[in-house]
């Protein structure tokens, strides 16, 4: 019997010191986490729906040139970053929690939200609105001072109103909700403050929006199986991510990352 030491240090699977490094660019399949691979052997490349490294000609709503992913190199190590090339309709990271700041814009299910921070409240909508929690036909709380709240805008993700999309519709659901203090769910389900009965993407609890301070509101799933995906400019790439252009859903693996090893 071979007796080895506790004491070994951990082996890391071996990689290339000197040469960049490469990544694996994968384009799910519909409704799967399989689909398309990509080696990703260059400096820059970039992803749209023509006249790029990886086309994706199937989809309207990508862009020409929708984003780029290049390799940079810093203090001596690499690093990728994923950038936005000004596409029409965005870089969307999937995320578990999130600040939320003025304008910050994420997909639940089929469904687009902004957020809107230190919108003027007058005295007499104030009032309505905190008489209205106490009588439990608001979801919130009343231990929040001053005039001013914070709001909730919906909007289909699909920009193209003339597109024949059931998503499009959601009439029962409101467009917008006011974010006064304590804890607000966003699904299907009649437990949701933002209730959205017709996506059928959207789990019954799917997503929180909470004030964790004084100041500050934060976004959260709870598992949902399609999450949840934030609007960002640009996302430096430590191991994976998940992103989604268009309807396209995507992952992004350095080659130093552990997940598929």
């Amino acid at each position: 019997m071979n007796n080895f030491s506790n004491s070994e240090p951990p082996v890391e699977p071996y990689r290339p010191t000197h040469r960049p490094p490469m990544a694996r660019l994968t384009l799910f399949d519909d409704g799967s986490v399989e689909g398309e691979l990509f080696r990703i052997r260059s400096s820059s490349t970039t992803v749209g729906r023509r006249d790029c490294d990886v086309n994706i000609q199937h989809d309207s709503m990508v862009s020409d040139r929708h984003l780029a992913i290049d390799l940079e190199k810093q203090n001596g190590e690499y690093r990728w970053i994923i950038r936005d090339l000004e596409s029409k309709t965005g870089l969307w990271v999937r995320v578990r929690k999130i600040e939320l700041k003025d304008g910050s814009e994420f997909l639940l299910g089929g469904q687009r939200f902004q957020f809107q921070d230190s919108v003027p409240l007058d005295a007499d909508a104030r009032a309505e609105m905190l008489a209205r929690i106490e009588n439990g036909s608001y979801s919130g709380t009343t231990s929040t001072s001053g005039n001013s709240y914070a709001k909730l805008s919906r909007s289909a993700f699909i920009p193209d109103t003339t597109s024949i999309n059931p998503l499009l519709a959601s009439s029962s659901a409101p467009s917008s909700f006011t974010l006064i203090d304590g804890d607000y769910w966003i699904g299907r389900g009649s437990e949701s403050a933002m209730r959205i009965p017709d996506d059928p993407f959207l789990a019954s609890k799917h997503a929180c929006i909470a004030r964790e301070s004084t100041r500050t509101w934060i976004a959260r799933t709870a598992g949902a199986p399609n999450g949840m995906w934030v609007r960002m400019k640009q996302i430096i790439v430590n191991n994976s991510c998940t992103f989604q252009i268009g309807e396209q859903r995507c992952r992004f693996v350095s080659s130093w990352s552990r997940d598929e090893i």
